[in-house]
């Protein structure tokens, strides 16, 4: 659980940082004083906050179970995740829409494809790869098999068409 958290001017600090200022504070500094001491611009209810949660609970910072769970219940429940990762297995090049529609046609669950993406790569930490063929662009060995070919003619002499790769032979002009 992340222990720094939000001060009122967008800010982290670090636990150790609020127990500094707290401590400098009963010590009798003034927030002035500890705008000084410490070189940080932190807001006078920052301060105030946690001198006034260290006088409550001892503690500059809240009890990890106090903090408020981002985000709402998720939808997809693990034995469902489970189903995901067989039908995954059974066909690799399967659609987030049809997962989508084989969810709620097996287990009655309604979800958006962004959560199915949003479950694939968050919970079940897959990505989404195929297998494809290659364009002979791709291929280091057609590459350098141009490359050598090309190299023996004079550059005064060749002419580029663009993408074509087609080889034209004229008298005074080698056209690729």
């Amino acid at each position: 659980m992340n222990t720094y958290r939000r001060a009122g001017n967008g800010r982290f600090y670090h636990p150790q940082v609020k127990l500094m200022v707290v401590q400098w504070l009963l010590q009798g500094a003034t927030v002035q004083d500890v705008f000084l001491r410490s070189g940080l611009r932190i807001s006078r209810a920052s301060c105030e906050r946690w001198l006034f949660k260290y006088q409550a609970t001892g503690s500059v910072i809240s009890p990890p179970e106090d903090y408020k769970t981002l985000g709402g219940p998720t939808h997809i429940e693990p034995h469902e995740r489970e189903m995901l990762k067989d039908a995954i297995e059974d066909d690799p090049t399967l659609f987030q829409r049809e997962m989508v529609w084989n969810l709620e046609e097996d287990s009655g669950v309604r979800v958006s494809q962004p959560t199915i993406s949003r479950e694939l790569s968050k919970k079940i930490h897959l990505t989404h790869k195929v297998c494809r063929t290659r364009n002979p662009n791709q291929s280091e060995m057609d590459r350098a098999a141009y490359t050598q070919m090309v190299s023996g003619i004079p550059l005064d002499r060749l002419v580029f068409l663009g993408q074509s790769f087609s080889l034209l032979v004229f008298p005074n002009c080698l056209l690729i």
